[in-house]
């Protein structure tokens, strides 16, 4: 799935812009009947299963079919779009009504580089020993971070970075896509990696993995724990190759997972939550010396939260800058 940070890294100085806009409280009242209406009509959970994970990958995701016509398809969670400079917190309702998030960091990928002020690039053999991570296969390009696996010289050279914002509990938000890979020897994956890099043991939360998958349809989130890397899963009946806006919510009580915006599932059992410091990590994982032609991951923007527990988000905050799709 995912690789630990590795210790040689760049640095650097440079910073990105936050924007936001504001959403009126009766639109917040009418997303929260929705949110209400929504989990009565979704009460079948089943086990996400399409194509056969590995042997020691046991599903333990509540996984909710959602309605998808007119209204009942708007999201729940609306994730916050850029717009204009912030004036105050960025705010957004928590899925179950209780703390709000708070905005903690984002990245647009609107500069002409990479702000390694936010991001620690990876700089190290590749994923599981296969092939190698060089920061020269990390771009900005067209307001996209795009990472691209190709054989150079002999060896398959892809990419990753890690966030260098740590934090136990959260919400982080993304837009993401990977092309398909018919050599079936790369996987895009976005994860939370363990602050202690004590893995397995302290966590690790994948929540968009496409792995070997040709068509990179299905995809996957996966949530690793204990000392026997048991994991637990949920299937996305989605096309990995198109664009998708994926969130996790990760508080002492669930990890819960939203794609386009509608919730698709959760876990609840305390052994696989884990309680320790996570930041997110973007991997173009190897999984093989050799691969076809280049592949290229693609994200759009990223967004990390924390809980508001010291009451931030006032009234006129909350929701500050929503663009519900």
């Amino acid at each position: 799935m995912a690789g630990a940070v590795p210790e040689e890294a760049v640095a650097s100085t440079d910073e990105q812009p936050r924007r936001t806009r504001r959403l009126t409280w009766r639109q917040i009242a009418g997303v929260a009947i929705l949110c209400a209406a929504v989990g009565l009509v979704s009460i079948r959970a089943y086990l996400a299963l399409t194509a056969g994970p590995p042997p020691d990958h046991s599903s333990g995701f509540a996984v909710v079919e959602m309605i998808s016509s007119g209204d009942e398809h708007r999201s729940p969670v609306p994730i916050l779009r850029s717009e204009p400079e912030p004036v105050g917190p960025v705010c957004a309702p928590n899925s179950d009504g209780t703390v709000p998030w708070l905005l903690v960091d984002e990245d647009t990928f609107d500069g002409d580089e990479l702000d390694l002020d936010k991001w620690i690039v990876y700089n190290s053999p590749g994923n599981a020993g296969f092939g190698l991570r060089r920061p020269s296969a990390i771009a900005v390009d067209n307001g996209l971070l795009v990472i691209t696996a190709q054989m150079l010289n002999g060896y398959l050279v892809s990419g990753g970075m890690a966030h260098k914002v740590d934090q136990t509990y959260g919400r982080w938000e993304f837009r993401v896509r990977t092309d398909a890979d018919p050599s079936e020897a790369t996987s895009g994956v976005v994860l939370t990696w363990p602050q202690s890099e004590n893995w397995p043991i302290d966590g690790e939360n994948d929540m968009y993995e496409t792995g070997t998958v040709p068509n990179r349809s299905p995809f996957r989130t996966y949530i690793h724990y204990g000392a026997d890397n048991s994991q637990e899963y949920m299937t996305h009946d989605a096309n990995g190759t198109l664009w998708h806006e994926m969130a996790m919510e990760w508080t002492a009580e669930r990890i819960s997972m939203f794609r386009d915006g509608i919730f698709v599932g959760e876990v609840t059992r305390d052994e696989v939550i884990p309680d320790v410091p996570h930041h997110m990590t973007i991997q173009l994982d190897a999984w093989a010396d050799e691969m076809g032609d280049p592949v290229t991951m693609e994200v759009d923007w990223m967004r990390v939260y924390r809980a508001d527990v010291d009451g931030e988000c006032g009234d006129d905050d909350l929701l500050a800058s929503v663009e519900a799709e």
